[in-house]
């Protein structure tokens, strides 16, 4: 599953908003192998879209808006779309092309119009258009053959979703960490959960000696895991997706258990596209780096992986510069709005630096710090 673009209007805190997530021209010696579609090289896409911001400048909020988009695309349940309408008086839209498979680009196109502000009521329409890709095409070539005219939206939303294919999606955030996790199922993984789990572990916590799965009882489709502290007994950790000794882990350490359900996704190429939130918090910062690093080692041709982070040290990771996407918040005529800066277009010389560019504020990303030190200047008049 491939996202390729997204048009947002109206959604969240997202006005007029577009990004863009091909690739004009194949970069030389590039340290992300085959970024392009698994047998279509002309057919560039971004495998890796590391997203950066200061707080509140719409990350997580990108991540909630496509989880909504392609759970509507999956149950034709629109509740959540229209939840996330900023303005209920006006109308909002949403375009997305994407490659669910790879021989179909699709476009997706739903418009949102209010009918009775009131009552929350809307009028939904939704329009669909394929292309099939081609050996010689990119994407701008075969998304000029998706244009949808006006006649050709419907209200009937299951038949128009009907012809796109199925896919799969994994999208994962650092809340909740400590009460339930979502295990993988564990006859479908190749390599053991609780092998992933105790790798990521012994880093995070060197006391940490083994982690062992357990069958549980009746259910030979769940497992039971346990973690042994050097000179310790063994401690049940997890039991029925639900963490039941987490006051044992540190934040960084409970945080490896979400760092490994993700690795055993990507290993096993379950869902195709990977929408990794700020999971690296309690992280110390080689360690994200070397987990992120091993999860771009694994994507194929038809994977997807979008990965946020305030961790600037990731700037200094041998990545291609279009692999870096970065968001700013602006009040413009008293309203918020969320602008995206893709560092390919402003850095085009291999040798300029993207640290340099953003400890100079290139993309405008650095928050204004005024009213924190304002905070110092209210104590000492207080003082007075």
């Amino acid at each position: 599953m491939i996202v390729m673009n997204i048009v947002l209007d109206n959604i969240r805190s997202f006005e007029d908003f577009n990004v863009n997530f091909s690739y004009p021209r194949k970069v030389a010696g590039s340290t992300i192998d085959s970024e392009y579609l698994d047998g279509f090289p002309n057919f560039r896409y971004k495998k890796l879209n590391i997203i950066m911001g200061a707080n509140a400048t719409g990350k997580t909020a990108l991540g909630k808006t496509l989880m909504d988009v392609f759970n509507f695309i999956y149950r034709t349940d629109v509740s959540r779309i229209i939840d996330s309408i900023n303005n209920t008086s006006k109308k909002a839209y949403i375009e997305m092309d994407f490659i669910p498979q790879k021989q179909y680009l699709y476009r997706i196109s739903l418009k949102i119009d209010p009918i009775d502000n009131d009552d929350k009521k809307f009028d939904v329409k939704v329009a669909l258009k394929k292309a099939k890709i081609t050996k010689k095409d990119n994407y701008e070539r075969c998304a000029k053959r998706l244009t949808i005219k006006d006649n050709e939206y419907s209200t009937d939303l299951a038949n128009a979703l009907k012809p796109i294919e199925s896919f799969g999606w994994y999208f994962i955030y650092p809340y909740d960490v400590e009460y339930s996790i979502h295990l993988p199922d564990p006859g479908l993984h190749s390599i053991d959960f609780s092998d992933i789990l105790e790798n990521i572990f012994k880093v995070l916590d060197p006391s940490i000696e083994s982690v062992e799965k357990n069958e549980i009882k009746n259910d030979k489709n769940n497992a039971a895991y346990s973690i042994k502290f050097k000179n310790s007994s063994k401690v049940p950790l997890i039991h029925d997706g639900e963490i039941t000794k987490g006051d044992f882990l540190s934040s960084g350490t409970k945080s490896g258990i979400k760092i490994a359900t993700l690795l055993s996704a990507i290993f096993d190429h379950r869902n195709g596209f990977f929408y990794c939130d700020e999971l690296f918090s309690y992280i110390q910062t080689d360690i994200e780096k070397a987990v992120l690093s091993v999860m771009i080692s694994q994507l194929n041709g038809i994977e997807q992986l979008f990965f946020t982070s305030h961790n600037t040290d990731l700037l200094d990771m041998d990545l291609p510069k279009h692999s870096f996407l970065f968001l700013r918040k602006r009040m413009i005529n008293n309203k918020s709005q969320i602008e995206a800066f893709d560092a390919s277009l402003y850095l085009k010389k291999g040798t300029e630096s993207l640290r340099n560019a953003v400890e100079n504020d290139i993309f405008n990303t650095i928050p204004n710090l005024d009213q924190i030190y304002k905070l110092e200047k209210l104590c000492e008049e207080s003082n007075e």
